[in-house]
């Protein structure tokens, strides 16, 4: 699909530009304007524009100006971005008097999400052996952009509608849309353009996940789970922490899954649990998520073998850990046991 064109205008009024797609931009492109990761309008790019005519793109029939609701508060249109609708091209605001824009980097990279010790790297082995996909074992580099792009939030932030203050002119979608330009280059150097696995197990990128989709349109994320009294025991030996440090991380990462699970569909969500016991259906949703069924097979028969994740313990393998089998004392079986009910929409 051949894309061209920019977003030229864009306030807490009004967000207009042009839009062509396909060689002579011979049908009708309908747009969707997104805020809070909701389409709050369609619109035809329609109108006439005789300037991208003259440029040579198609009949110049594919202008577009969006009025925002009166509900859509500044920081809000600010925020606003705009999709093809149907697809997961999204146009970018043009920085220059040039007509043509670049449709967003699409390669076929698969993200592995998940808390510390649920899976992951399971998962990225079997992905880059049996499906012969790029990668290194930890990855943390789109993190790097989520830090920047909050701290230069929370910067702007206390400068806002101080007319006098040069700091309040500068546009966090500004430097995100440089941001994921930044990040798209550096993964197509690193890949060439090839398939690529890419892990980051942690808080920080499963509260990311919606900033990996924006980046990578055309890429599939995968999002492990375990269950919590694994990865408390196994976060505990392997990293040396608290009972109570390795309960809180767990469980924050567990409430972000669940949030996940409501607001991005698209994501896979796997269990620890499913490679264990059920390694033909964990492979099989794996294989299809991808776009390579034909390695279903390949897959589960590696998920049964490979033992190269340490496990809290290798004798649990084929069954989930329960409290009878761990040395907790009772505060922190009570303090477990609360989380849990906190946490009644994430498997235990």
């Amino acid at each position: 699909m051949r894309v061209r064109g920019a977003i030229e205008r864009k306030n807490a009024r009004v967000i207009s530009g042009w839009l062509a797609v396909g060689p002579d931009n011979d049908a009708v492109t309908v747009i969707e304007v997104i805020v809070g990761g909701k389409v709050i309008g369609r619109l035809p790019a329609n109108q006439p524009r005789p300037d991208v005519r003259a440029a040579g793109h198609g009949d110049g029939s594919c202008g577009f100006t969006f009025m925002m609701p009166p509900e859509i508060g500044p920081h809000e249109a600010e925020e606003a971005e705009l999709r093809i609708a149907g697809t997961e091209i999204y146009l970018t605001k043009s920085k220059a008097s040039a007509v043509e824009a670049e449709a967003p980097f699409a390669a076929g990279g698969v993200f592995i999400l998940g808390p510390a010790r649920s899976g992951t790297s399971v998962v990225f082995l079997a992905l880059q052996r049996v499906c012969g996909l790029d990668g290194l074992g930890e990855s943390h580099a789109p993190q790097i952009f989520q830090r920047i792009l909050y701290q230069f939030y929370q910067h702007v932030k206390q400068f806002a509608g101080d007319p006098g203050v040069l700091a309040a002119r500068l546009s966090v979608p500004d430097l995100r849309e440089d941001l994921i330009a930044f990040l798209r280059r550096f993964y197509e150097k690193q890949y060439r353009g090839a398939p690529f696995v890419d892990k980051t197990p942690g808080l920080e990128a499963i509260v990311g996940a919606p900033f990996i989709k924006q980046t990578f349109p055309g890429a599939k994320i995968v999002m492990m789970e375990r269950n919590g009294i694994e990865v408390i025991e196994s976060y505990r030996r392997k990293f040396g922490a608290s009972f109570d440090d390795a309960l809180k991380e767990w469980s924050s990462c567990a409430v972000e899954i669940a949030k996940l699970k409501e607001t991005m569909p698209e994501i896979l969500f796997l269990s620890q649990n499913e490679l264990r016991t059920t390694p033909e259906v964990a492979a099989a949703k794996l294989a299809q998520h991808i776009g390579r069924a034909e390695s279903a097979g390949e897959l589960a028969q590696f998920f049964r073998t490979s033992r190269e994740d340490v496990l809290s313990n290798a004798d649990s393998w084929g069954r989930q850990q329960i409290l009878d089998d761990v040395r907790w004392a009772d505060r922190e079986k009570d303090l477990y046991a609360r989380v849990c009910g906190l946490l009644s929409r994430h498997p235990q």
